[in-house]
């Protein structure tokens, strides 16, 4: 029997690449570590979809977008997987490969990530990890300026968000500093370009109070992410960067 027989079935998170990634980094980083092999399903049944341009060590990676039924018994369900991603660091890893190619960059900028208002909740009380507050907007919005206005790095900004709206926002807030447009290419899905125009920025801030988005871009590009919120959420604690 060889190694596609015995293929351990996972079905990934239907979420945004950020939480791709860290799920694909996270699990190849176990497969290789116990010898195992996955069939893992690329996850396009919900609302967040996107064509696959990821390659990782020890799993085959297929694309799905429909399930008649939910299945709740394979290995991302069990109890042991839970435990293992609840306690890993979250860092940089070979075992995984972007397969785009970073963009050259003909003037050097800082990329700005605003995290969409999906992530904004004001019943702070009922506040998940991860999301935030409108006062936590705002005071992101703050400090990427106290911070801008101290920094001796007096370069451009490339704004970047899914959520036009408060791009715009954010983009009026920070109107004092220059910003820029990067050229956009037709042919690709605008999560990726914006991903890989991250990934190619000096300098990335992360003008959210949390965004895996950003940090998986700042993993990728070896870039530490410059944050203005503490996390003391053991699931939000584990990103190394």
């Amino acid at each position: 029997m060889d190694k596609n027989d015995k293929k351990i079935v996972f079905y990934g998170r239907p979420d945004g690449l950020g939480n791709r990634y860290e799920e694909l980094l996270l699990l190849s980083n176990y497969a290789v570590e116990n010898n195992l092999y996955f069939k893992y399903y690329w996850n396009n049944t919900g609302n967040w979809k996107y064509s696959n341009k990821f390659t990782a060590r020890n799993i085959e990676i297929i694309d799905i977008d429909y399930v008649k039924k939910w299945p709740t018994n394979n290995f991302e369900s069990t109890k042991h997987w839970r435990e293992f991603i609840s306690t890993k660091d979250i860092q940089y890893s070979k075992n995984v490969t972007l397969n785009l190619n970073i963009p050259a960059v003909q003037k050097k900028y800082i990329g700005v990530l605003v995290r969409g208002s999906d992530r904004i909740v004001d019943n702070i009380e009922l506040l998940p990890p991860g999301f935030q507050s409108s006062e936590d907007v705002e005071r992101s919005i703050k400090l990427t300026k106290e911070y801008l206005t101290a920094s001796e790095k007096k370069l451009p900004l490339v704004l970047f968000s899914e959520d036009s709206e408060l791009k715009q926002y954010v983009s009026n807030k920070l109107m004092k500093f220059d910003q820029i447009l990067l050229p956009q290419t037709s042919s690709m899905e605008q999560a990726y370009q914006d991903f890989i125009n991250l990934i190619a920025a000096e300098e990335i801030i992360l003008c959210s109070k949390f965004s895996s988005f950003a940090l998986s871009a700042g993993l990728i590009s070896n870039k530490k992410v410059v944050k203005f919120h503490s996390y003391s959420h053991p699931l939000l604690k584990r990103w190394k960067n």
